[in-house]
């Protein structure tokens, strides 16, 4: 898999428009460089399932699970913008 023409390609054209998500166990982690993938490609063994979503494709504000905003040290939290 790490030596395959065909998986950097994909990996490489998803990187280029984005993030990408990655589960390998233990690992969970996103991606926005390709030779940061690799890196940690490399260190995977034989045999190790690893899984590769588009990140802007399942995590959109459609399909969230929750959101917030972090209170200020007063434990206020505006209802506008950042702050």
């Amino acid at each position: 898999m790490r030596s395959a023409k065909s998986w950097h390609g994909w990996v490489r054209s998803l990187l280029n428009t984005g993030t990408i998500e990655v589960a390998g166990w233990p690992d969970r982690l996103t991606f926005e460089d390709f030779d940061e993938f690799l890196a940690w490609l490399d260190g995977t063994g034989e045999g190790d399932a690893i899984w590769v979503w588009d990140f802007s494709a399942v995590c959109r504000d459609d399909n969230v699970l929750a959101h917030g905003k972090c209170p200020d040290e007063r434990g206020w939290v505006p209802a506008g913008g950042p702050y």
